[in-house]
């Protein structure tokens, strides 16, 4: 692999028995009891921050579920919205199940057999998902932000461009074309049945992750791994979305100055720059989390391989973050969203406490919430 640059969801953990990669061209040789083979700092990130953050990422995500499929949400932001909070559930899902209970094993040797037998056949397709998931979340985000951009900037070609077939043809060719560009992971390394060495593991085989020839060859390691990886999950992204939002926060100054003279501000317009506002949020988080992901593949800036390895486990504490904070950032900033998800808990509070509603007061809850919140997205 190229010197200057490293493929990165970190999941590059290749494991034997006597042996441990961190990383791609980071390399640590370890002794044979696996008792220190990551400091105190890995450890609180992977074993107790990350998994903490991911479980709450993942109620969040699955209110934002309840709320995104309601009936009162059904724009073509939304469509986005539900790629986008599937995406997000996929990525705490692989990268916790696959990051905490290796470094588990690695730290204390309690759970051995997972990390020398289990981890290293589960490898490739732990890569595949978390490229492949990871891939379409990125693009879903560029997406939403250029339907964002057509929507301020472009509002009289809005209706052309912003229509549910066209969102749903997007998210199946960006869900199709991520799984696709990632096949080629699926035959880049191989679990290799090796000796164990640990009494614990008598009577078991052990793994440990080795390239194979396509693995080893030049445009697989150097072009696909490194330059296309941080050209297609890195750079494009990072650059569409910073311009888009650029370009839409000096509209939205642009507008809100025009309008500073007027006596009314048109409610369908606060309810579009709401929307903006929540999307803005949400490219600027997920932007700063990716900047930091980006320096990592640049080679040159680490010698300390100890400060490395601490800094891409706060890259992916990041990635975890980053899918976990939208139900907040919904709540607090989404109009439509917040009032949405209150009357589903007052309904649901409803129900519980006393029985489920008769068809007439369901009826008229029914009918009050679809008055009250008409259908945009999150304004």
């Amino acid at each position: 692999m190229s010197a200057a640059m490293r493929s990165q969801l970190n999941l590059d953990l290749n494991t034997s028995p006597n042996y441990t990669q961190v990383g791609v061209d980071n390399t640590t040789s370890l002794p044979e009891q696996p008792a220190q083979q990551i400091n105190d700092f890995l450890f609180v990130i992977y074993v107790v921050l990350l998994p903490s953050v991911a479980l709450l990422g993942m109620v969040g995500n699955v209110l934002t579920m309840v709320v995104l499929w309601s009936k009162r949400m059904q724009s073509t932001t939304t469509l986005f919205l539900r790629g986008l909070v599937l995406t997000d559930v996929g990525v705490i899902i692989v990268l916790t199940i696959a990051i905490t209970p290796f470094a588990v094993g690695i730290h204390g040797k309690t759970i051995p057999l997972y990390v020398y037998s289990i981890y290293p056949r589960l490898y490739v397709p732990f890569d595949f998902l978390a490229m492949a998931v990871q891939q379409c979340n990125v693009w879903i985000l560029v997406s939403v932000s250029v339907e964002r951009y057509i929507a301020v900037c472009h509002p009289l070609k809005a209706a052309y461009y912003r229509t549910r077939r066209k969102t749903i043809i997007t998210l199946v060719l960006l869900t199709v074309s991520s799984g696709v560009y990632n096949v080629p992971r699926l035959f880049g390394t191989v679990a290799l049945p090796v000796q164990c060495t640990l009494p614990e593991l008598d009577g078991f085989t052990c793994y440990e992750i080795g390239p194979t020839e396509f693995g080893n060859n030049f445009f697989y390691k150097d072009v696909y791994k490194v330059w296309m990886y941080a050209i297609v999950i890195y750079l494009l992204p990072l650059i569409t979305m910073s311009v888009i939002n650029v370009l839409i926060i000096r509209e939205l100054i642009r507008m809100r100055s025009r309008r500073r003279d007027l006596a009314t501000y048109c409610h369908q317009q606060q309810k579009e720059d709401n929307v903006t506002l929540v999307l803005v949020l949400i490219m600027t988080v997920f932007i700063l989390c990716q900047t930091l992901a980006f320096f990592n593949q640049i080679d040159a800036l680490f010698d300390d391989k100890v400060a490395q390895e601490n800094y891409i486990a706060v890259i992916s504490f990041l990635y975890v973050v980053n899918s976990s904070v939208n139900f907040l950032i919904y709540v607090l900033v989404g109009k439509k969203f917040r009032h949405v998800f209150f009357a589903l808990c007052r309904r649901y509070r409803r129900r519980s406490k006393f029985c489920p509603a008769r068809n007439g007061s369901n009826h008229s809850l029914e009918t009050t919430m679809v008055t009250e919140f008409p259908h945009t997205a999150l304004s």
